[in-house]
């Protein structure tokens, strides 16, 4: 059994405004939808109005996802040079090893 999400909140400017939709087979839909899941109602006029006019905005999600890309290369390189381990993902987010504490690295990080 397989879920496909597509999250709108990031590239789309809609922190705080989660909307989404998502690809499930029959089984898991009416499971989901039975549970109160995948109503529009719940979502508000506002969620929707937004999610409308942010989906119009292409160039908004085209310089987003530049910019994101560039940020990825420029953490990238750093981890590269700093020889740490890291994924290589085409997403917003990096995994890395740093081979020290999650709190001393954020010490570290903010200095």
């Amino acid at each position: 059994m397989f879920l496909v999400f597509r999250i709108f909140d990031k590239v789309y400017g809609l922190a705080g405004m989660p909307i989404c939709y998502t690809l499930t087979p029959l089984e898991l839909t009416t499971i989901l939808r039975g549970q109160g899941l995948g109503d529009a109602e719940a979502l508000g006029r506002l969620n929707i109005a937004a999610d409308a006019a942010s989906l119009a905005d292409s160039d908004h999600v085209r310089r987003f996802r530049a910019l994101v890309a560039q940020k990825r290369a420029g953490w990238n390189t750093i981890l590269d040079e700093l020889r740490l381990p890291h994924t290589d993902l085409r997403t917003n987010f990096i995994f890395f090893h740093a081979g020290e504490r999650q709190t001393e690295l954020a010490d570290a990080l903010r200095k």
